[in-house]
């Protein structure tokens, strides 16, 4: 059964809200492609649209492919929210909901969604709201005290502090978007991968310096797409050696070497400097992840110590 015109011209009064429809992530032409192809394969937009107050919710790439092809049946469902604030929870806990999202998208719906639920609970208190379904007791009395962030938290299996630090980021990529517009879309597609750091330090600086940290973003991108080029030509030129010319490098040299052809000579001493300097080389390598992912000190702590933990029981199983 194909929409009648009635349907059709229902769903060209849907309204389109700039600010609900940049709270969903964008998908890549590829991904538009791809859902337009399982759609025409199906005959039938499957998942309803979702409006509230007339506005589109959910489905605004559904909606450009269902007024190409008029002729597909579609359902659209109206819900009932407080407030733009509830709609934006909404969308954000709908979209959290993907499997394909970026690290920076996850983020920022996390961020965007702990901002919205601060203002219809409040940071630190609940109440009940009989319209928005987000967890919260329907019927009885108000739940136990709990702030928004902890139990954001606890519903999405993270930290209490990775999602203050998600609104940290969200209020960056939004910062960085008004000195360079495009570019909070780019990062959220993984065009341009900055370190968290380097996105909340644009929220907190003073307005004067983000264009300087937004314009670092792009060239420290350079820089490091420069960086995976040269890897991917390493790695050609490695898987494109003749078999044998290995035999033909130079050898390559570690600290306790000697500068004589001789083989070199090791001793006890050696061997502790080169373990001491190798921890010295795993501390750092912690030090840049613990930064770039703090989450893993919020809810995996006690798997990063049975990690870091192994090398001690190794040593202690060598006989």
């Amino acid at each position: 059964m194909s929409s009648s015109v009635a349907d059709i011209e229902k769903l060209r009064t849907v309204v389109i809200d700039p600010e609900f429809e940049k709270v969903c992530p964008e998908l890549t032409s590829k991904e538009k492609d791809q859902l337009e192809e399982n759609i025409l394969a199906d005959g039938e937009v499957t998942a309803p649209l979702i409006v509230w107050n007339g506005i589109l919710l959910d489905g605004h790439n559904r909606r450009r492919i269902i007024l190409a092809h008029p002729e597909l049946p579609f359902q659209i469902k109206e819900i009932q929210l407080l407030s733009r604030d509830a709609a934006v929870a909404w969308i954000c806990k709908n979209q959290l909901g993907r499997r394909n999202l970026t690290e920076f998208q996850w983020q920022d719906l996390v961020g965007l969604r702990y901002k919205a639920e601060k203002k219809i609970f409040g940071g630190d208190t609940f109440y009940k709201n009989q319209y928005v379904d987000l967890g919260v007791a329907q019927n009885g009395p108000p739940p136990k005290h709990r702030g928004t962030a902890e139990r954001l938290a606890r519903e999405l299996g993270i930290g209490r502090n990775t999602v203050k630090r998600a609104e940290k980021i969200s209020d960056g990529l939004a910062a960085a978007d008004e000195e360079s517009p495009g570019i909070r879309r780019d990062i959220l597609a993984g065009e341009i991968r900055p370190l968290k750091k380097e996105i909340m330090a644009i929220a907190d600086a003073p307005e004067e310096d983000r264009p300087a940290l937004v314009e670092a973003l792009r060239t420290s991108e350079s820089r490091r797409q420069a960086e995976r080029d040269e890897k991917k030509k390493a790695n050609r030129s490695s898987e494109n050696t003749p078999e044998g010319a290995e035999c033909n490098k130079p050898p390559t040299s570690s600290p306790a070497e000697t500068k004589t052809d001789a083989a070199p000579t090791l001793n006890t001493d050696d061997v502790l400097v080169i373990i001491h300097n190798a921890s010295l080389e795993f501390q750092a390598i912690c030090e840049h992840y613990l930064i770039e992912f703090p989450e893993l000190l919020d809810g995996k702590r006690e798997q990063l110590y049975e990690a870091v933990n192994s090398i001690e029981t190794f040593l202690k199983q060598i006989h």
